[in-house]
């Protein structure tokens, strides 16, 4: 039978054939085979005996104990060619462990299907060199905040996909899918980072204007104001942030934020597919499937700070966090205890309230609250004012009739004159 060898199998024949005949003595076959003295002296005792052949390695034409079994085998390539052939290797292992129950490694996978000529739908490109930047040592120390407007039902309509990912950690915080790209998508991050961390220490982002005005454009305010009190217009999620003690970031690049640009490389990748094999074709749906997809991603792409101090802030009550990020207006309480907001009026029917007329209220709404004002640190719902309607005019009598009206109240007017003589009665005997 021919024995397929590589090539240090064979020079470790050939030496030890040689040294038996005489050429090399154990100490010279020893270095040449990188191998000890005592290690020489037991191959050509296995060789003597059993033949050149022993020193091959004993396990040759054994199944391996960890060798994929044939039925598992064949139904990974299996579902590699069909369910899942639009997935790259590393998406195909998540899946076939998560969904499908198959545990297999990544390098395991990659090489089964390379051998069968099945490539990975996500070629590796080189990156371009950037100067980097150091990760931030604790969790929750800076998270960064992104959308990516893509075709992410594969249907040709477009919609904003909202991410958080924690810079310390690669740790995804949340996502949340909307038509536009909005301060509630962001505002939603926010929530379910307070809901399931507490708030981060500070925020990275770009330089839109939910996040902050442009410094050309914007009022700067004069020594004189700011002694004065007035205070800086800012976006309503800056405003945000600065109530709830978020420190806002700015990355005046892609590249300063590149973990979630490299986050959408792969989400661009992944989550169309798995839409589509899972029926998921609304952005409803994609919210709920959301919480699933984040444990699973982070199972297998997180891992631990470089210091086990969290600089998660406590959380804040959901009612409080979601009064911060409604939108919030300034209105002034006129004399009749109210304000108008939207082509409306608005009393505060709560008599504990200490605003008078004159004070300047804050208006706060959203989609998670009522509307409600803010005054010296409480709030207070409102309701609609509404004016008691004025009774509808009477109808406009004609001339006839207003003549007729005219002579009974003239007749009534004679008889009830203070002036009228009253005529002496008869008297019943006469």
């Amino acid at each position: 039978m021919k024995i397929m060898m590589d090539n240090q199998e064979a020079r470790r024949m050939a030496v030890i054939e040689q040294s038996l005949a005489g050429k090399f003595n154990n100490q010279e076959a020893a270095q040449l085979l990188g191998r000890s003295v005592r290690q020489i002296q037991r191959l050509k005792q296995k060789v003597t005996k059993d033949g050149l052949s022993a020193v091959l390695h004993g396990n040759r034409g054994k199944v391996p104990h960890n060798a994929i079994a044939e039925a598992k085998r064949a139904e990974i390539l299996r579902l590699a060619t069909t369910t899942l052939k639009d997935c790259n290797y590393m998406h195909m292992a998540e899946v076939l462990e998560t969904e499908m129950g198959i545990e297999i490694s990544y390098s395991a996978l990659s090489r089964l299907l390379r051998n069968q000529h099945i490539p990975t739908s996500l070629p590796k490109h080189r990156r371009k060199k950037h100067r980097s930047r150091k990760a931030m040592e604790h969790f929750g120390e800076l998270v960064q905040l992104d959308a990516s407007r893509f075709d992410w039902f594969s249907n040709g309509d477009y919609s904003h996909l909202h991410a958080a990912i924690d810079d310390a950690t690669n740790e995804v915080l949340g996502l949340y899918m909307t038509k536009e790209e909005s301060l509630e998508a962001y505002s939603e991050l926010i929530f379910q980072t307070n809901q399931a961390y507490g708030l981060p220490h500070a925020l990275y982002t770009d330089g839109r204007t939910v996040f902050f005005y442009d410094s050309k454009t914007k009022h700067k305010l004069s020594l004189e104001e700011q002694l004065a009190g007035v205070e800086e217009n800012m976006p309503q999620f800056a405003r945000a942030c600065k109530s709830t003690g978020i420190i806002l970031k700015h990355a005046h690049s892609a590249q300063a934020k590149g973990l979630v640009e490299r986050l959408w490389g792969s989400l661009q990748n992944r989550l169309p597919k798995d839409f589509r094999r899972l029926g998921i074709h609304t952005m409803e749906q994609a919210n709920a499937y959301f919480p699933r997809f984040i444990a699973s991603w982070n199972h297998k792409h997180s891992h631990e700070a470089a210091s086990p101090v969290s600089f998660f802030a406590p959380k804040l009550p959901s009612d409080l966090l979601k009064l911060h990020f409604a939108t919030q207006d300034k209105r002034k309480l006129s004399k009749g205890f109210t304000f108008d907001f939207q082509g409306k009026q608005y009393t505060i029917p709560d008599p504990s309230c200490p605003a008078r007329p004159g004070d300047i209220l804050t208006v706060a709404l959203s989609k998670h609250c009522p509307l409600q004002v803010i005054f010296e640190g409480s709030s207070y719902l409102v309701v609609e004012f509404r004016k008691v309607p004025l009774p509808a005019p009477a109808p406009k009598l004609s001339q006839a009739e207003l003549a007729i009206k005219r002579s009974e109240y003239g007749r009534m007017g004679r008889q009830a004159s203070p002036y009228r003589k009253t005529l002496p009665q008869p008297s019943q005997s006469s």
